[in-house]
C-alpha cells in the first residue's frame, strides 16, 4: 500500500478538444467509465489552454518569463551533454499545400533515418555556419539549434501549429526577419538535398520545412525535484535537472504500479489522445481513450475510491482543463453524455 502522502499528476493532453469537436458536431461520446468515476470525484476547472511544456515548467518550480527553454532541457533528456549556449528545438516537418493555405506534420510517421538526419544538418550548418547557427541531429526526429548571441527570436510551439498552417505563426522579434530568411532558404535547401529526392522517388514524405520553438539556455536546476512515467524527451529532461529527479517509462501492469507506488509525487504522462487530437483522427482517438480508461483511469479511480491515494490532479494543458480528486469527494455515478458534458462545462454547478 503506497504511503498516506503519495500523489499523482496525471497529464493527458488531446483530451478535451475532441470532446468539443464531438458536441459541435453532435456525435456521441465513447464509453470511459473509469474517466467518468475520476470526474464523479473531482473538481472541474477550465482555463487558459498553455503547452504541455509550459505547464509542466511551471510544475517543476521553473519561473519562465515566457516559453521554456524546451531545446535546451530537451537535449538534455536526449542524453546530450549539457553546456551554457543557448539552443532552440529544431523539429523537421514536412509542409503539405492545402486548400487553406498548408498542413504541417511531424512525428514518427515521418520515419526520419540517422543518415538522413545528419546529411541535412551538414547541409544546414554549411550554408549557415557564417552566421554562427549550427544544427545538431541529437536524434533522427529530434534537431537542436545552437544560437549565437543576440536576442532569440519569438516562436510558437509546435503542438499548436501541427495539423495546420504554420505560416500565420513564423517567429516574431526584432530579427523576426533574419529568421524568416533561414526558414525560407533552409525549405529551398532541403526541397533540392539528395536526401529529399530519394523520399520522394520512394513514395516517402518530404523533410522541407524546420519548425523553430523554445529558445534559451539550461537551467542549473528545477526548485522541485521532478519524478515523471514518460518517453517524452522534454519531461525527461526536467528530471535529470534536479539530484532528486527520476524518471521511467510507463509500466506494462499500471494497476500494479499503482498500488505499489511509494514515492511522495509522481507526474503520469499519458499522451496517448494526443497526435489523434492534434490531427483530428476520431477513430485512433476513441479507441485510444477507452485504452487509456482501462488501463489507468479505472485503477485510478479504485485507488481514490479505497482511500489508498489522498488525491490526484487530472491535466490536459493545450485544453485548459484541471481536474483535481479526492477520496471523500462523491457527486453520483453519471452516464456517459453527463460526464463529459461536465468535463465542457468547466465548472461545478
Amino acid at each position: 500500500m503506497p504511503a498516506p502522502h503519495v500523489s499523482f499528476h496525471v497529464l493527458v493532453p488531446g483530451l478535451l478538444a475532441p470532446l468539443r469537436r464531438r458536441r459541435a458536431a453532435g456525435v456521441p461520446v465513447p464509453e470511459a467509465p473509469g474517466l467518468a468515476a475520476l470526474v464523479a470525484r473531482s473538481r472541474v476547472r477550465t482555463g487558459r489552454p498553455e503547452p504541455v511544456e509550459r505547464a509542466a515548467a511551471r510544475l517543476a518550480g521553473l519561473a519562465c518569463k515566457t516559453d521554456p527553454p524546451v531545446g535546451a532541457v530537451r537535449r538534455l533528456g536526449l542524453g546530450a551533454v549539457p553546456d551554457d549556449a543557448a539552443w532552440m528545438a529544431a523539429t523537421p516537418v514536412h509542409i503539405r499545400p492545402d486548400l487553406n493555405g498548408a498542413v504541417l506534420f511531424e512525428g514518427p510517421e515521418l520515419a526520419i533515418t540517422d543518415a538522413e538526419a545528419r546529411a541535412l544538418c551538414e547541409a544546414f550548418d554549411a550554408h549557415w555556419s557564417a552566421e554562427g547557427l549550427h544544427l545538431e541531429p541529437t536524434v533522427p526526429a529530434h534537431w537542436h539549434l545552437r544560437l549565437p548571441r543576440g536576442e532569440p527570436p519569438q516562436t510558437t510551439p509546435l503542438e499548436q501549429v501541427r495539423g495546420g498552417d504554420p505560416f500565420p505563426a513564423l517567429p516574431g522579434g526584432p530579427r523576426k526577419s533574419f529568421w524568416w530568411r533561414v526558414l525560407n532558404e533552409t525549405q529551398m535547401l532541403f526541397h533540392q538535398h539528395p536526401v529529399n529526392r530519394g523520399r520522394e522517388a520512394h513514395g516517402r514524405p518530404t523533410l522541407n520545412a524546420l519548425w523553430l520553438w523554445g529558445a534559451g539556455r539550461l537551467p542549473v536546476s528545477t526548485p522541485r525535484p521532478v519524478r515523471v512515467l514518460s518517453h517524452d524527451p522534454f519531461l525527461l529532461g526536467l528530471a535529470r535537472l534536479h539530484p532528486g529527479g527520476r524518471a521511467a517509462p510507463l509500466p506494462e501492469d499500471p494497476a500494479r504500479w499503482i498500488g505499489g507506488a511509494t514515492e511522495q509525487a509522481w507526474w503520469i504522462h499519458l499522451d496517448a489522445l494526443d497526435r489523434p487530437s492534434a490531427y483530428d483522427d476520431p477513430p485512433a482517438w476513441e479507441a485510444a481513450l477507452q485504452q487509456l480508461d482501462q488501463a489507468w483511469f479505472v485503477p485510478l479511480a479504485s485507488a481514490l475510491r479505497r482511500g489508498r491515494l489522498p488525491g490526484l490532479v487530472l491535466l490536459d494543458p493545450p485544453g485548459g482543463l484541471r481536474l483535481e480528486a479526492r477520496p471523500g469527494r462523491w457527486r453520483g455515478w453519471w452516464g456517459n453524455a453527463r460526464w463529459a458534458a461536465r468535463l465542457l462545462e468547466g465548472a461545478d454547478r
